[in-house]
C-alpha cells in the first residue's frame, strides 16, 4: 500500500514539473515578446532605411509617371439667384377663397417662387432634360469621345478607338441616352444654400472654353424650358377659366374668374420679356484659366507617405512573426 503512494506521488511530481517546465517557457516567450519595445522597432526601421526609402522612391516615380498621363479637367462655375418674377403677390393675394378654384384650372398660388426653383434644380439634373440638351446642341462626341485638351492649339483630342473623326462615325455603337446622361452627370454639380437659396452651379471638362459654353447654355436652357413650361400652362389655365366663364352668370364666380384671367396673363406678359425667368446669374459661368485637377503634387506627397508607412509597417509585421518563430529578440531586431 505505502509502496503505490509513493509511485503516484513520483508521478504526480513528475508531471507537475513537466507542466512547470512548459509554463516557465512559454511565460519567458511571452515576456521576450512583450520586450519588443519602441527602441527594437526603431532600430528595426533603422537598419532597414534603404529598403524602406527604395520602396517609397519606386512607389513616387510610379505614381508621377502615371499622374502626367492624366489628363488635366477644368471646372467653370456660376452662382445663380432664384429670379424674382413678381408674378406671386397677385396670385398669393387670392389663396383665402380662391384657392380650390385656382386648383382646378392648374393654378399654383401658393409657394410659386420657392417651388418654380426647387423644380428647376430638380429638372437640370433629370435624365430627360440632360439627354434632351446633349442632342439638342450636338454635344456627344465630345462629351464622350474627348480624351484631353491640346492647349496650343485650342481643340479637343477625340479617342480614335471610339470614334472615327475623318469618317465623322462611332468606331462601335453609338452612345446609348443612359451613357450619355452618366458622362454629363458626372462632370456636373448643382448646391443650394439652405440659407441665402443661392444656387452654385459647376461643369467639368478638359476644356476650359467647352465647360463655360455648355454650362452657359444649360442655364439658359433651363430657364427657356421653365418659362415654356408655365406660359403653357398659363394659356391652358386661360382657356379653361375663359369657358367657365362663358357658361356661368354667378356674379362671384366670374368676378374671381376674370381675377384668375388676369394673373395668368401678367404671368405670361412678364415671361415673354424676363429671358432670366428660373435664375439670376450672379456671377456668370466662367473660363478657368487653371486646371481644377488632378492635384500631382498632392498625389505624390500622399503617395510617398502612404508607401512609407506602408513599407515600414510591413518590415514590422515581418519581423514580428520571426521574433514569434525564433522566440530571439535581440538577434532579430538588431
Amino acid at each position: 500500500m505505502d509502496k503505490n503512494e509513493n509511485q503516484v506521488s513520483s508521478v504526480g511530481a513528475v508531471c507537475h514539473s513537466n507542466a512547470s517546465s512548459t509554463s516557465s517557457a512559454m511565460f519567458e516567450e511571452n515576456i521576450d515578446l512583450i520586450n519588443v519595445d519602441l527602441i527594437d522597432i526603431v532600430s528595426l526601421l533603422w537598419g532597414n532605411k534603404y529598403t524602406i526609402l527604395i520602396s517609397t522612391f519606386l512607389i513616387v516615380v510610379l505614381v508621377a509617371l502615371y499622374s502626367i498621363y492624366i489628363p488635366n479637367v477644368y471646372k467653370s462655375d456660376a452662382l445663380l439667384a432664384p429670379a424674382d418674377t413678381g408674378d406671386g403677390s397677385g396670385i398669393a393675394g387670392l389663396a383665402g377663397n380662391l384657392g380650390g378654384l385656382a386648383s382646378f384650372a392648374g393654378i399654383n398660388i401658393s409657394g410659386s417662387g420657392d417651388h418654380r426653383t426647387r423644380y428647376a434644380i430638380e429638372k437640370m439634373v433629370s435624365r430627360d432634360f440632360i439627354v434632351r440638351f446633349i442632342k439638342k446642341h450636338q454635344i456627344g462626341v465630345d462629351l464622350i469621345a474627348s480624351k484631353s485638351w491640346d492647349k496650343d492649339n485650342d481643340r479637343l483630342i477625340l479617342d480614335s478607338s471610339i470614334f472615327n473623326k475623318e469618317g465623322n462615325k462611332w468606331i462601335s455603337k453609338p452612345p446609348t441616352d443612359e451613357e450619355l446622361y452618366k458622362a454629363f452627370v458626372d462632370r456636373l454639380s448643382v448646391d443650394k444654400n439652405s440659407k441665402t437659396g443661392y444656387v452654385y452651379v459647376s461643369l467639368e471638362f478638359y476644356s476650359p472654353a467647352h465647360a463655360q459654353r455648355w454650362l452657359t447654355m444649360l442655364i439658359q436652357d433651363i430657364n427657356t424650358h421653365v418659362r415654356e413650361k408655365e406660359v403653357l400652362e398659363a394659356t391652358r389655365s386661360i382657356e379653361y377659366l375663359s369657358s367657365q366663364l362663358s357658361n356661368t352668370s354667378v356674379a362671384e364666380l366670374r368676378a374671381a374668374f376674370y381675377q384668375l384671367i388676369e394673373e395668368q396673363t401678367k404671368k405670361i406678359m412678364l415671361s415673354e420679356v424676363r429671358e432670366q425667368f428660373v435664375f439670376d446669374m450672379v456671377d456668370p459661368p466662367n473660363t478657368p484659366d487653371n486646371k481644377f485637377k488632378p492635384r500631382r503634387a498632392v498625389m505624390v506627397v500622399v503617395a510617398a507617405l502612404l508607401a512609407s508607412i506602408l513599407t515600414s509597417f510591413g518590415l514590422i509585421i515581418f519581423f514580428m512573426i520571426k521574433v514569434k518563430l525564433t522566440g530571439k529578440v535581440r538577434d532579430t531586431f538588431r
